[in-house]
């Protein structure tokens, strides 16, 4: 698999993130670089549904890492146990240059900023329906997907977006049930909800534009995304 591709380093120096019903996350060093850290996830020790969320969660990271997607986290290492199975994953720390769909903003979303956010996570969310899985944990969780917060007005090479907590990714050939319609439908009812009806500085063809890309995605009852974009 491409999990097994990793060095599995051992990360000794930990500073505690954030702690879940499903386990912990730690702000680690990066041991490739003098000055910058990263994120450990690591699921709650002898709990089989978190271990098997951590197992699905680098399966997806790899594989999107493995076609160049850029709009998920970067998986850097993959740490195993005796028996080969992930123990804990290792992805770059994003808390610097992106936050939650849900935090606190300088102003409302424009139509333009919509369609830009719109944008760049449905490509991601094809590039995973390409490799044959769908992200299926969108719905009502603003926390899953985080917008770059510095130089947002710009036009950068810098990812705009990166959809977050892979945990629940289902393979399709593998008997998922959830499917890319129903990835596609979670995404726009989720950016919907947090963008008012009526915001201000919107143009009125570009918030067309913007419901309308929304509207036919959340309407979609196939997995050819390409045609959304």
């Amino acid at each position: 698999m491409l999990t097994d591709t990793f060095p599995g380093r051992e990360y000794p120096t930990r500073q505690r993130l954030g702690q879940g019903m499903s386990g912990t996350t730690w702000i680690v060093p990066n041991p490739d670089s003098l000055s910058g850290t990263l994120v450990l996830k690591e699921p709650k020790e002898a709990d089989g549904l978190a271990e098997a969320d951590i197992k699905r969660e680098a399966r997806a990271l790899a594989a999107l890492r493995e076609v160049g997607c850029h709009g998920v986290p970067l998986l850097c290492d993959v740490g195993r146990n005796g028996i080969g199975d992930v123990r804990f994953i290792v992805t770059e720390n994003l808390s610097d240059h992106f936050a939650s769909l849900d935090s606190p903003r300088p102003r409302p979303f424009t139509a333009r900023d919509v369609l830009r956010i719109a944008k760049a996570t449905l490509t991601t969310l094809e590039r995973a329906h390409s490799q044959g899985f769908t992200h299926s944990d969108l719905e009502d969780k603003p926390g899953h997907v985080w917008l770059r917060t510095t130089n947002w007005g710009a036009d950068t090479a810098e990812p705009l977006v990166k959809v977050m907590d892979w945990g629940n990714a289902q393979w399709v050939a593998e008997g998922g049930t959830s499917s890319p319609a129903e990835d596609l439908a979670a995404f726009a009812s989720l950016l919907l909800a947090h963008w008012p009806v009526g915001a201000g500085g919107s143009k009125p063809d570009a918030e067309v534009r913007a419901r309308k890309l929304l509207g036919e995605a959340a309407a979609r009852a196939h997995s050819d995304t390409r045609a959304l974009l």
